[in-house]
This record gives structure tokens, sequence and C-alpha cells, in this order.
């Protein structure tokens, strides 16, 4: 009967042993699971900012760009103005120069 206790004992340790290590692998598996969520949650959350960020600095830039193109086309049409000018004064100088005189 002895030996037949023993290993009934032996039996119930080993079986105690692998339905407490069942439910602590269990309760790391749920931690764990809701660890990973809980990155997921915050990578997730960091991409829109990230998102929301990279959009605002390419509406950024897009207005710049239109602000720039804006002021160097003032300044071409200035720049086409000053040379318009200079030419028809060229012009007029050599029209009313010497050699018109002369002739």
């Amino acid at each position: 009967m002895e030996s037949s206790m023993l290993v009934n004992i032996g039996f119930g340790l080993v079986l105690g042993f692998l339905i407490g290590w069942l439910v602590e692998w269990r309760l790391d598996v749920s931690f764990w699971n809701s660890h990973i969520a809980q990155l997921n949650r915050r990578e997730a959350a960091r991409r829109v900012q990230a998102e929301k960020e990279i959009e605002e600095a390419q509406i950024e830039a897009g207005q710049q760009v239109a602000d720039l193109r804006r002021q160097l086309e003032a300044e071409i049409a200035e720049l086409r103005a000053r040379s318009e000018e200079q030419v028809a004064a060229a012009r007029a100088k050599t029209e009313t120069g010497p050699s018109r005189t002369r002739q």
C-alpha cells in the first residue's frame, strides 16, 4: 500500500506541477498578448502623428514653393520691363544720335 501511495503522491505532484505550469503559461501568454497589442496601438498612434507632421510639412513646403514662384515671376517681370526700357532707350539714342544728323 505504501508503494501505491507513493505513486499516487508522485502522480499528484507531477499533475499539480503540470497544471500550475499550464496556468502560468496562459497568464504569460495573456500578458504578452496585451503588451504587444498596447505596443501596436502606440506605434499606430506614433505613425498617425508622424504622417500628420509630414503632411503639414508638405503643405508648408508647397506654400513656400508657391510664394517663391510668385516672387520669381515678379522679379522676372521687373527684369523684362527694365530690359525693354533699356532697349527702347538705346534705340531712341541711336535714332537721335550723330548718324541720323549726318544724313
